[in-house]
């Protein structure tokens, strides 16, 4: 079965409603959820870099999200944005994920080999064939995510061969049928970010330019299940 990774980033705005949007992805079929860990350096150019300071994770935060994963029976995979989070955050997660600006962060990308975790690592296709990134993409605990970086890309994804290099595809497109014909084109490992599937008239989720909702999500999950039986169809709204 396709593994589907929800990613919650930063569509959550205090630590209870992040694990309702973790328990709506657990029901909706997710294989994991996936959280971010960053600090004041990483989002200080952010426009809504105010919003963000509220939504840093400490240690003790991770090991609450760490201990409710284990509970409902999800994966918990962590996206870490510097090496000192590293330290801490590697072993509470169940896998990491080094994000497509971090990809050429040789510090970040070995930490995170060296925890012998599973790392996903959102990149591209000259990141397959640069020879400073050899011994990377032949790790046996590393899965490469096909990226297109852009929040929310501008042009229709020009899907490369899954099987040949890559394990899977890292989706910023709000269109569920994007990660489907990835699937169809062979990825094995679908990264969607997530959002709670209902809107609040004084909030705007930060990354709800790039997300499904969980309905969506739901929607995937059957997609991607063989002998379900579903046909897709244009995605639910909201």
């Amino acid at each position: 079965m396709t593994y589907i990774v929800a990613d919650c980033c930063v569509n959550w705005r205090n630590l209870p409603e992040l694990m309702v949007l973790i328990n709506a992805c657990n029901a909706a079929g997710a294989s994991a959820v996936k959280v971010q860990v960053f600090g004041e350096k990483d989002i200080a150019s952010h426009p809504r870099a105010a919003e963000l300071r509220g939504l840093i994770l400490t240690e003790d935060d991770l090991i609450g999200v760490r201990k409710f994963c284990d509970r409902i029976g999800i994966v918990l995979g962590v996206t870490v944005m510097d090496t000192v989070a590293m330290e801490w955050a590697a072993p509470l997660a169940e896998y990491l994920k080094v994000r497509y600006a971090d990809r050429y962060n040789e510090e970040l990308v070995a930490m995170a080999l060296e925890s012998d975790k599973v790392v996903h690592i959102s990149c591209d296709q000259e990141y397959v064939t640069a020879p400073v990134t050899r011994e990377v993409v032949y790790h046996p605990n590393v899965s490469l995510l096909y990226c297109i970086p852009e929040y929310p890309p501008t042009r229709s994804p020009d899907f490369p061969d899954f099987k040949a290099a890559f394990s899977g595809f890292s989706s910023h497109y709000p269109d569920l049928m994007v990660p489907y014909i990835a699937q169809r084109q062979g990825a094995r490992i679908l990264e969607v970010h997530v959002k709670l599937p209902h809107y609040y008239p004084d909030w705007d989720p930060i990354d709800n330019a790039v997300s499904l909702s969980t309905r969506n999500l739901e929607l995937l999950r059957l997609y991607t299940t063989p002998g379900s039986g579903f046909k897709p169809v244009k995605g639910v709204q909201g």
